[in-house]
């Protein structure tokens, strides 16, 4: 089941089931409200209990880094210590993931801000429910 947020409504797939939001709730990114976005969740009465939730793509900037010949701690440990050259948009702590692209010798590297991904960790949390991962938008079309 995947939870997703806009700035007038939280989607949850695949159900379709869509809970209509206030205003300054939340704006699609960034969750203002939390214990509000919790507590709508936990009034459905979700039968899964297993959740990923979805960051829009404007939350996250993605990267094709020419790392792969790299071991995967490597890849983590040199964009990490390269953060600002890689991710200079970002100025706060980030969150980071990658992928290996299959036919290329690059990595894609995906980063956002790390309170993002604290905000949906804490709404699953008091909503009783266990977040398992956390995708992107537009992976998610191509994944889902």
């Amino acid at each position: 089941m995947n939870i997703s947020f806009s700035e007038t409504e939280i989607k949850i797939m695949p159900s379709n089931k869509v809970i209509p939001l206030s205003e300054n709730i939340t704006d699609g990114v960034n969750i203002h409200d939390i214990q509000t976005v919790s507590a709508l969740l936990k009034k459905e009465n979700l039968k899964a209990k297993h959740v990923t939730m979805a960051l829009p793509n404007k939350a996250t900037i993605s990267k094709e880094v020419p790392l792969a010949y790299l071991d995967d701690e490597d890849i983590e440990a040199e964009i990490i210590v390269n953060r600002d050259r890689y991710f200079p948009e970002i100025k706060d702590e980030i969150a980071l993931d990658f992928i290996r692209l299959p036919e290329e010798q690059k990595v894609l590297a995906v980063a956002c801000p790390k309170i993002f991904i604290n905000q949906r960790l804490e709404i699953a949390r008091q909503a009783n429910l266990k977040l398992i991962a956390i995708n992107i938008e537009s992976q998610e079309i191509i994944l889902g």
